[in-house]
């Protein structure tokens, strides 16, 4: 029973020591928990800046961070011990993490201004355990507004003064400019974009153009085509399964051949054509939703020439060939995901080839296009970075 109070009495002195080593808190008579901790901490932190005790508000930071771990209010009062001490706060923004704090701040500005603290009372851990718009903020926001007229303009502490002194819209919007292109900030926001934006993203598209034929093939006329594609766009480059159509009667009759059956030539102005193939296309040029694509594709084509005839038992024909294309598209995106476009490509073809018809020619396609890609991952990641992606 002694050694049980001895050893009680002992854990009740070095706990006793461990909590007057640190700066003074406010909360006594209970257990410590994170939400206190945050709260006294921060209030703690203030006074101490306030009156020009760093190493205090050194010591009350380490302790706050060391039982709660780090969270927003931790970071900005890291910037403002770094401020007062005129040291760079370049080492403070070296992962992810501090940026998407610096994020959150944004949330917590809009409660202040609308004095609106419900998204803090449902999710405090969110928030850092630190009331909204109570001594901290308040502190924070003076400070970094009288910090804000003393700092060079286009500098990383001017960014951060300008965020924490609520005088701008979301660090997301503002860090885009030229002017921060440079800075610690900026550089870790672009690491982030750039992993969403090398995303992959799902491509469908509906295709509406004319096939024109050249050399001798002139004599089928020109055709209306209708097709789909349905591939992917990873950053540059996209490759796309492309199926498109070509339909309506030829404008003159010609003669084609029943290969497969009495070998009769037959006059005819049959035409109902297909092309399938993988097409690719690369971004030769991209600004502010614009894109012009070097295209190149390889399939099969051909069409329908003569029909079956059933009194005489004879078999349809169609003649088929290889094709490979190139040419130049363009883009225009209407949002983020949503196109429309046109492409010019120049088909090389030999419609001779089964036999059917003696002729050929390579065609000219004209296509419209409208469509669209998806990556609901990519789509929401860049729009809650707000990043100015295609537009």
């Amino acid at each position: 029973m002694i050694a049980r109070l001895i050893l009680l009495f002992a854990l009740i002195t070095c706990l006793s020591f461990k909590i007057s080593a640190q700066p003074d808190m406010v909360v006594k008579g209970r257990q410590y928990q994170c939400p206190d901790i945050a709260y006294s901490s921060s209030v703690a932190f203030t006074e101490y800046i306030q009156k020009l005790q760093y190493d205090s508000a050194q010591k009350i930071l380490n302790y706050w961070e060391g039982k709660c771990g780090i969270c927003e209010p931790i970071l900005r009062a890291r910037f403002v011990l770094a401020f007062v001490t005129e040291q760079s706060v370049d080492s403070l923004i070296a992962n992810a993490e501090s940026l998407h704090f610096l994020h959150y701040y944004w949330y917590r500005a809009e409660m202040i201004k609308s004095r609106d603290f419900s998204r803090y009372y449902y999710n405090q851990s969110y928030f850092g355990f630190v009331p909204i718009g109570q001594e901290f903020d308040s502190f924070t926001i003076s400070f970094f507004k009288a910090a804000y007229i003393k700092q060079q303009p286009g500098t990383t502490k001017f960014l951060l003064s300008e965020v924490y002194s609520n005088n701008s819209d979301s660090l997301f919007t503002i860090i885009q400019a030229d002017e921060y292109k440079g800075s610690s900030l900026a550089k870790e926001y672009y690491k982030i974009v750039d992993k969403y934006k090398n995303k992959p993203e799902l491509n469908t598209a509906l295709l509406v153009g004319i096939w024109i034929p050249t050399g001798r093939a002139t004599k089928l006329g020109i055709h209306p085509e209708l097709g789909v594609q349905l591939g992917s766009k990873y950053r540059k480059i996209n490759i796309d399964l492309t199926i498109a159509f070509k339909f309506l009667r030829s404008k003159t009759l010609y003669n084609a051949v029943r290969v497969r059956s009495d070998k009769s030539v037959v006059l005819t102005d049959k035409f109902f054509g297909g092309y399938m193939g993988i097409d690719i296309g690369y971004d030769v040029w991209n600004r502010r939703g614009q894109e012009v694509q070097a295209l190149f594709g390889a399939g099969v084509d051909g069409f329908d020439a003569i029909d079956q005839d059933t009194v005489k038992k004879l078999k349809a024909e169609s003649t088929w060939t290889y094709n490979f294309n190139f040419g130049i598209g363009y883009r225009y995106y209407i949002n983020n995901s949503l196109y429309i476009g046109l492409r010019a490509k120049y088909n090389i073809v030999d419609y001779s080839l089964r036999g059917v018809i003696d002729f050929t020619g390579n065609p000219v396609t004209l296509t419209f296009c409208i469509g669209g890609l998806s990556n609901k991952i990519k789509r929401y990641g860049l729009e809650a970075l707000k990043y100015k992606w295609r537009r």
